[in-house]
């Protein structure tokens, strides 16, 4: 089996006149390093949600960010927050609604463009 099988370059063969010629090695997916563009729009996202997050009062914040995992590791569910807030979970869930209308309203458009 090791005789039958021969060696390709990876960048290309030396005898091609070709410049539109693809080699090998460009359909191979680099996975060291982030592309640019995914490592620019992810900042983007990241301070348009904190800005998003910086117009909503104390406790719409704090609902959306502990339900959504916002600045932290851990996601909470409404009826965690709620007990944390001493709310119920319907009106945890109220809040929230308001919270993404009011993020909705302001840059649901710019969001929507991270999609």
């Amino acid at each position: 089996m090791s005789i039958s099988q021969t060696a390709v370059a990876l960048e290309g063969f030396d005898d091609d006149e070709d410049d539109q010629a693809f080699a090998p090695i460009d359909f191979l997916e680099q996975r060291v390093f982030t592309h640019a563009y995914a490592k620019i729009a992810e900042t983007q996202l990241q301070n348009l949600m904190d800005a998003a997050v910086k117009t909503l009062n104390a406790r719409e914040a704090k609902i959306l960010c502990s339900h959504f995992g916002i600045g932290t590791d851990q996601q909470m569910t409404l009826q965690e927050i709620g007990a944390e807030l001493n709310l119920t979970r319907e009106r945890v869930r109220q809040i929230q609604v308001v919270a993404l209308n009011k993020i909705k309203m302001r840059y649901g458009e710019q969001l929507s463009s991270f999609l």
